[in-house]
């Protein structure tokens, strides 16, 4: 048996969270999955693996000049 999972909550507004006890673990992915954009998984999945590779190598590109650009700014602030 799986017995009881706790950690799985919500909440409130002023950002206490309320754990929830559950004997599923279907009960579990459900809660999660409506979190989920499939159609971005999908869309992924279409792809290539060097495709997949390249729009990796992109976004890090692009993570990298960010970083760039904030370091940049804080300079000319101080």
């Amino acid at each position: 048996m799986l017995g009881l999972f706790y950690g799985v909550g919500t909440s409130d507004p002023s950002g206490n969270v309320k754990l929830m006890a559950t004997s599923s673990i279907d009960e579990i992915i459900a809660i999660y999955k409506k979190d989920v954009d499939v159609t971005l998984i999908d869309e992924c999945l279409r792809r290539t693996v060097p495709e997949r590779m390249w729009a990796l190598q992109a976004a890090l590109t692009a993570i990298e000049e960010l970083r760039e650009q904030v370091a940049k700014a804080k300079a000319q602030t101080i």
